[in-house]
């Protein structure tokens, strides 16, 4: 049914509806299988039987009856059918066994092999078994083995051939030194004699390596009991690599603390002394005196003196040694 309200405003006719899209529709009863056709018919039959539901249809139940008719008529023509093919599955090309002897031999002989007659007790080993009743197309086991004699092949080695190697082999054994390849001397060389260690290259990236013996031990040193059921895990620390702490007396500590501020003295000191000594040559008279100097060479020379000044004071090691080195070079360009 199509609806009350209708949009007069787009243009064009309104189409109705397709039967498809009606409940129930069937469009060809060849394409429905037996079963599916066996499964109407009982629906038909039903509606049928219902009276008080006929009443009420404005056909009063034609239609149905017309479909259920329909429905007969197709499962009898079907039925018309399976009887003709099985009447056609029957006939047989040919006499018994011909088909079977084509198939599985490939020749045909018209010589008639007539089976003798037995009783229902006196059946054969063959009929009995049944593989052989399945892989024959009649049901009835004619294949037959065939014995096929195969030629022995020609040899590749000839007895001529080995007589040739005995003789070479016998020939070696006289003479004083085998021929040797040099690919094979190499390979000798190659497995047999034992490789010299090589050093390993410096890299930055990785520790220095220790013996592997006291690598091993101070692993094992530095491994505790973690207990029975400990695994490594995101929640669980890792176990230690190196060593605990070795504990040393106050006299030791103090020796070492000594022993440590002389070293890092030596290494600050060592540029200053150079730098004092440098400025000690140079007196002031001689910046007084020359007078035709360039205004910077003159601002130069005091400018290094007030950093000169400012290095007393610092006491890291490699500002020191950067400015000694920039000394120097004033020198060089002065000279």
């Amino acid at each position: 049914m199509l609806p009350k309200k209708i949009i007069k405003k787009i243009p064009g006719n309104i189409l109705e509806p397709s039967r498809r899209e009606k409940q129930g529709y069937i469009d060809d009863l060849n394409t429905k299988t037996k079963a599916e056709l066996l499964e109407l018919v009982e629906r038909q039959d039903k509606l049928l039987t219902n009276k008080s539901f006929l009443r009420k249809l404005p056909d009063k139940g034609e239609k149905i009856s017309k479909f259920r008719t329909l429905l007969a008529e197709e499962l009898s023509r079907r039925d018309e059918v399976e009887k003709v093919c099985d009447k056609f599955s029957g006939l047989n090309v040919g006499k018994s066994g011909m088909l079977d002897e084509i198939e599985w031999t490939g020749k045909y002989s018209q010589t008639v092999r007539e089976s003798p007659l037995l009783d229902s007790d006196d059946e054969s080993d063959e009929e009995r078994n049944p593989l052989k009743i399945l892989a024959t197309q009649s049901g009835v086991g004619t294949y037959k083995k065939r014995y096929v004699t195969e030629e022995p092949e020609e040899r590749l080695i000839k007895p001529e051939d080995l007589k040739d190697a005995e003789y070479s082999v016998s020939n070696r054994r006289e003479g004083s030194e085998p021929m040797e390849d040099a690919y094979v001397k190499h390979l000798c060389d190659k497995f047999e004699k034992q490789r010299e260690k090589k050093r390993e290259p410096f890299r930055t990236h990785r520790i220095t390596k220790t013996k592997p013996d006291e690598q091993s031990v101070n692993i094992q040193q530095s491994k505790k009991p973690l207990g029975p059921h400990w695994e490594v895990t995101a929640a669980t620390p890792p176990p230690p690599i190196h060593g605990d702490v070795k504990l040393i007396n106050l006299q030791e500590s103090l020796h070492l603390q000594k022993e440590q501020a002389e070293k890092l003295k030596g290494i600050v000191t060592s540029p200053i002394t150079q730098i004092q000594a440098a400025v000690q040559k140079m007196k002031w008279p001689i910046v007084r005196a020359n007078k035709k100097m360039k205004s910077q060479k003159r601002m130069a020379l005091l400018f290094i003196i007030l950093l000169i000044k400012l290095l007393k004071r610092v006491t890291a090691g490699l500002a020191m040694l950067w400015f000694n080195e920039l000394f120097i070079e004033f020198q060089n360009f002065e000279r």
